[in-house]
């Protein structure tokens, strides 16, 4: 999974934000993971934008901290202590007008489960100054984001930081990838087949294929195992264009952010899952999708 990590840069004076010297040191261990420095300013943080990713990781200092710690939340209220980079300093000022003042944005992510596992703490409150604007703005994208406050390095050895995040950066994957089979299983089970994927993972089928099956319209075990273990067709020939097609059922009754929701997941795994050539023509084609409603019956045709 690509991480976008972001850091920031000089501040108050201070030239290297060890925010930002993490940052870069976390995003070098993996060759698909990008890195982004930030001015410290509510301008920068506004206009950030997210990249390509499946999971971002800001990363910023809080000085009063002893240890790595993890920002379940963020607040729509930008109250500066001291002004930003760009003199800016306001006072019980609202990030996105649209919302009420003061209203929060959650994580996706189970982060208290995370910290539990990195030995780190977590916590629900990340200030008001421009680490909270940022993290507020990216709560917005939809993609699986956190921000991670890092005590100074007088307090916590960059060393032993640039370790902790490390294995940080592993279990935050995991439980992105654990997100993405609940909403697959949830799916399967609003199509009341609940007891199928049971069946499925009692035999030793994988929970995410089992959970695709029957969102695909499976019913019964021999036809989930059919569509599960069915001889490949042959690749088509290449064409001049690839598109990604989204069928969602009109019969689940799903609001729109489940929709939405349940068709990015859809688009991850089927990404994931897709072979190199067949994701290099599609990339090459601008990356098109479509989303399309079809009844129960529908979708079984388009699968057979």
């Amino acid at each position: 999974m690509r991480v976008a990590w972001t850091g920031f840069g000089q501040f108050q004076g201070v030239e290297a934000n060890p925010s930002a010297v993490l940052a870069q040191r976390l995003a070098a261990q993996h060759a698909d993971d990008s890195v982004e420095i930030l001015e410290v300013s509510a301008a920068a943080a506004k206009a950030w934008r997210c990249p390509d990713a499946g999971l971002v990781v800001h990363l910023g200092v809080a000085i009063t901290y002893d240890a790595i710690t993890l920002e379940r939340c963020a607040y729509n209220d930008a109250s500066f202590r001291v002004p930003d980079q760009n003199a800016f300093q306001p006072s019980k000022a609202s990030i996105d007008e649209a919302e009420r003042f003061g209203a929060t944005r959650t994580s996706s992510i189970d982060l208290a489960a995370v910290a539990q596992k990195a030995g780190v703490n977590v916590s629900d409150d990340a200030g008001r100054f421009v680490c909270n604007y940022l993290y507020f703005c990216s709560l917005a994208t939809g993609v699986p984001c956190v921000f991670v406050h890092v005590p100074p390095v007088e307090r916590l050895p960059l060393e032993a930081q640039v370790e902790t995040l490390a294995r940080l950066r592993g279990y935050l994957v995991e439980a992105v990838g654990s997100n993405a089979v609940d909403v697959l299983a949830d799916v399967a089970a609003a199509a009341n087949g609940a007891g199928v994927l049971d069946q499925l993972v009692s035999l030793g089928i994988d929970q995410e294929r089992a959970a695709f099956a029957v969102a695909a319209g499976c019913t019964s075990v021999e036809a989930a195992m059919e569509m599960l273990f069915a001889e490949q067709p042959p690749a088509p020939p290449p064409s001049h264009a690839m598109k990604m097609v989204l069928v969602v059922r009109e019969d689940l009754g799903m609001s729109r952010g489940k929709v939405a929701a349940q068709c990015a997941h859809a688009a991850l795994g089927g990404a994931r899952r897709a072979d190199a050539t067949v994701i290099e023509r599609w990339a090459g084609a601008g990356e098109t999708m479509i989303v399309v409603a079809a009844p129960h019956e529908g979708l079984a045709a388009l699968r057979d």
